[in-house]
């Protein structure tokens, strides 16, 4: 599937060491009801195993699209990765997470009609290792933050 020149959303992914995760977080991302995303995995200085599953993973669409820095820390991957965004919402998960098939959707559509609103965000359920949930979200309702002035 072709990107657009500038997306609906772009998902923002800092990874550092995260082999392990990568490739389930990717498909929670690359399986969302919308479609029109891109999504932008900034590898902070990992060990080769991540590198293999990042350049493995990218193949697959031309939504995801993965670049490298020198290890900085979360902080200055994000900022990179944001540097790197074309659309005009940006989303964040991390590299361990996993996202509902219609998250982006419902808080992209969220924002589209509440102009008030900059950010919106969620409960979540809290996962191990494996992905079983160790303790469920209590609520279900987005959170929102709205600007003031």
């Amino acid at each position: 599937m072709p990107t657009s020149p500038s997306p609906k959303v772009s998902v923002i992914v800092a990874s550092y060491n995260g082999a392990r995760y990568l490739p389930a977080t990717l498909a929670s991302l690359l399986n969302q009801t919308l479609r029109d995303i891109e999504i932008i995995v900034v590898d902070d200085g990992s060990e080769q195993a991540t590198l293999d599953v990042l350049a493995e993973q990218a193949k697959g669409d031309p939504r995801l699209r993965v670049h490298h820095a020198k290890h900085g820390g979360l902080v200055a991957t994000l900022n990179t990765a944001i540097g790197h965004a074309r659309a005009p919402l940006i989303a964040r998960l991390d590299h361990d997470d996993l996202s509902r098939p219609d998250r982006l959707a419902a808080q992209a559509a969220y924002l589209d009609t509440h102009a008030a609103h900059v950010a919106v965000g969620s409960d979540i359920d809290t996962i191990d290792g494996d992905g079983r949930v160790t303790k469920p979200a209590k609520k279900a309702a987005n959170i929102e933050y709205t600007r003031t002035s």
